[in-house]
C-alpha cells in the first residue's frame, strides 16, 4: 500500500471488491469472477482504484493465500498498471465494511470526494453497499456493480435474509461511529446465529456471512 500513490483529485472514484469462498486449494471461482469485473471497470476508466477485501469464511482456517491477495493479483494480470490496495484480514461483510473504512482513513480520502462501487454478485453487493454507508462517515456515494455470475434462487433468499438481519442490527447506528458499528456487527452475529437462521444459511452457502 506503501507504494501505491493515488493523487487527490475533485472526485475519486474507488471499487470495493469483496471476497466471496476461500479454500485450502485456493480461492473461489466467485472471487475471481469480482476480481475480473473490477479489472475491466479499471480497464475502461471508470474507477481510479481498487480495494480487494476478505481473507476467507473462517480465521482459524490457514489459507494458501487470502481472498484479497488472490483478487489483487488477478486484476494486476489482467491490468499491471491497475492501482489495487489488498485488505486481507476480513471474515464477514461486517469486517470488510469496517476495514475497508479503516483503510480510506489511513489513506487520508476526503470521504465528501469519494465515490466507492461495490463489487460483489447483486444481493452480497448491496450488503456491502448498506455496510459501507454506516462504517464511513456520512458523505461518500456508495454504489453496486453486480457481477454476472449466475445466481441461484436460494442464494438470492439468503441474501434477502442476511439484507433483512443486516438492516435490523444497524438500527440508529450513526455513520462512521466505530464503536456503534462494533455493536450492530455483534448483534448481527447473534442473529445470524440463532439456531433456525444458522441452519438455513448454511443449508445454503457455507462461507462467509
Amino acid at each position: 500500500m506503501k507504494n501505491i500513490h493515488i493523487p487527490p483529485t475533485d472526485r475519486l472514484t474507488g471499487l470495493v471488491v469483496l471476497g466471496r469462498g476461500n479454500t485450502p486449494i485456493g480461492v473461489s471461482e466467485r472471487s475471481i469472477a469480482n476480481a475480473t469485473t473490477a479489472a475491466e471497470h479499471l480497464l475502461d476508466g471508470k474507477a481510479d482504484f481498487a480495494i480487494t477485501s476478505g481473507w476467507g469464511p473462517s480465521a482459524e482456517e490457514e489459507y494458501p493465500i487470502s481472498e484479497a491477495d488472490a483478487m489483487r493479483k488477478h486484476i494486476l494480470t489482467l491490468y499491471p498498471q491497475a492501482k489495487v490496495i489488498g485488505e486481507p484480514s476480513s471474515t464477514t461483510t461486517f469486517e470488510n465494511a469496517a476495514n475497508v473504512a479503516g483503510l480510506i482513513d489511513e489513506l487520508g480520502f476526503s470521504t465528501r470526494s469519494l465515490r466507492l462501487v461495490v463489487v460483489a454478485s447483486w444481493g452480497h453487493a448491496h450488503r456491502g453497499s448498506l455496510l459501507l454507508q454506516k462504517a464511513l462517515p456520512k458523505g461518500p456515494l456508495v454504489e453496486v456493480l453486480p457481477t454476472d455470475v449466475p445466481v441461484s434462487p436460494k442464494e438470492r433468499i439468503m441474501e434477502a435474509v442476511l439484507l433483512g438481519l443486516s438492516v435490523a442490527a444497524l438500527a440508529g447506528v450513526t455513520p462512521g461511529d466505530t464503536e456503534q458499528f462494533k455493536q450492530a456487527a455483534r448483534r448481527y452475529q447473534h442473529l445470524v446465529e440463532t439456531p433456525k437462521n444458522s441452519t438455513f444459511i448454511q443449508k445454503i452457502h457455507p462461507g462467509r456471512s
